[in-house]
């Protein structure tokens, strides 16, 4: 049974939800916490504020090191990542790896401040007053609706615990164990009653967090973004689409297709920054034949097996609807997936082979992001490069021109440019993702005399 954590605290609720995994076999139990309540909960979390803050900031890194021990123990020794893998359908490797980065993140959270508070570092946490301003929360809790399409995500809002801010998580409904193993993990390395609550619940529960907490941060869907995209203290992460351009004069080398692959195959293909579309001034049906070549190569696994690398959809109608709406869209010319049945009933899972189709226009209807190792291919002309790559989250250039990387440089819409030989799905928590934690979470305020 997976309980409401509430300050350290595990609470009894009377409604109980089954987690079933992807071939509809119960896993676990889960609590879903009474949405009147949460509002008492987000209170009680916030007055842990100065609490966190009285800590010295050294003692605190030294805390979340030893969370992130504590989190290794459960990754290794306990069934965590198997669960992870069943509830999710992302492959048992993948979902080992995203743990191993949400480790990582807690004990390297010292580097991740350092980068993330440029000529400040670490010690303004301890003393907030520079010479013209004060840095200090913009609130005094964050609440997180945390990612349902892949567990890597959740390394993301996990660098907040580096400012010392309370938390207020409701997990994904596909996903409690992730934020729940994190919580446990913190708590066991001694950190205060009140700084972090996990809350599983249905909308409503996510609603309320949203509604009273200081700041949050959601991962979610376009309705999520219609609902909350502009209200203010709500950063919405995804849905994002991210593109791979290739020059003619590279369109033969093998170490782009590494890239391409990379960023097409890793974490199952459904994280934001995962490519979706390869842009080219070349031959679009060559890029396209290479592409599906290597893709070809991948079989469908169980995801319970530590080859595997293709996921398991949770719902059949889900990969169902996706086959229709490619198969209904495309021509047998555009489509390279080996000539096998895209859609696959393995081992009591679905799953849908990885795809490559080519694309008359860069802008057609197929040109989007969809749930598994999915990738579309379109030749363009120079004069439609800057309109072409104006949706992607996070962009890798194969390219000598310098005026085509300027115009994604000083693109507004483009969040991550990589032009050193990076694959977009490469991720650094010492670098930006639509903006750094700290910027979401503290403010420069006006200060003088003695703090």
């Amino acid at each position: 049974m997976i309980h409401s954590n509430e300050g350290g605290e595990k609470s009894e609720a009377f409604n109980k939800e089954q987690i079933v995994d992807y071939r509809g076999e119960v896993i676990e139990e889960v609590e879903q916490h009474p949405s009147i309540a949460v509002s008492d909960d987000v209170e009680q979390n916030k007055e842990a504020s100065k609490q966190l803050r009285d800590i010295e900031i050294e003692e605190w890194m030294e805390t979340l090191e030893e969370a992130a021990d504590n989190l290794q123990e459960k990754r290794e020794n306990t069934d965590l990542v198997e669960n992870i893998a069943r509830s999710t359908g992302n492959p048992v490797s993948s979902v080992d790896n995203s743990v191993q980065a949400i480790e990582d993140a807690l004990r390297d959270m010292d580097q991740i401040m350092d980068a993330q508070l440029p000529g400040e570092g670490l010690e303004v946490l301890d003393d907030p007053v520079q010479d013209n301003y004060a840095l200090v929360p913009k609130g005094e809790n964050l609440g997180i609706i945390a990612p349902s399409n892949h567990p890597s995500v959740m390394a993301l809002p996990t660098t907040a615990l580096g400012t010392q801010t309370p938390l207020t998580i409701r997990p994904a409904q596909d996903d409690v164990f992730t934020s729940q193993a994190l919580v446990e993990s913190i708590y066991e390395a001694g950190a205060p009653e009140d700084s972090i609550y996990l809350l599983p619940g249905n909308r409503d529960v996510s609603e309320k967090v949203i509604e009273h907490s200081d700041q949050t941060i959601a991962f979610g869907g376009e309705k999520l973004e219609q609902s909350y995209g502009r209200k203010e203290g709500v950063h919405v992460f995804g849905p994002g689409e991210s593109t791979i351009y290739i020059d003619e004069e590279f369109i033969d080398s093998e170490e782009v297709y590494d890239v391409v692959e990379e960023a097409m195959m890793r974490d199952g293909g459904r994280g934001c920054i995962n490519a979706s579309q390869v842009l080219t001034n070349g031959d679009s049906s060559k890029v396209a034949q290479r592409i599906a070549e290597r893709a070809s190569n991948y079989e469908v696994k169980d995801v319970l097996d530590p080859k595997a690398e293709i996921p398991a959809f949770k719902v059949t109608e889900s990969a169902e609807q996706i086959n229709h709406f490619l198969s209904s869209r495309t021509s047998p010319e555009q489509v390279n997936n080996s000539g096998d049945e895209r859609i696959v009933e393995h081992k009591g899972g679905t799953y849908l082979r990885p795809t490559v189709v080519e694309l008359d226009s860069y802008d057609s209807e197929l040109a989007t992001e969809l749930p598994f190792q999915y990738m579309t291919v379109a030749e363009i002309e120079e004069e439609e490069f800057r309109d072409a790559i104006s949706e992607s989250l996070s962009l890798a250039l194969f390219t000598e021109d310098k005026d085509l990387r300027e115009q994604a440089l000083y693109h507004p819409e483009v969040e991550k440019v990589y032009t050193d030989g990076a694959a977009t799905c490469e991720f650094r928590l010492t670098e930006p993702h639509e903006g750094y934690i700290t910027d979401t979470l503290m403010k420069k305020k006006a200060y003088r005399g003695q703090s």
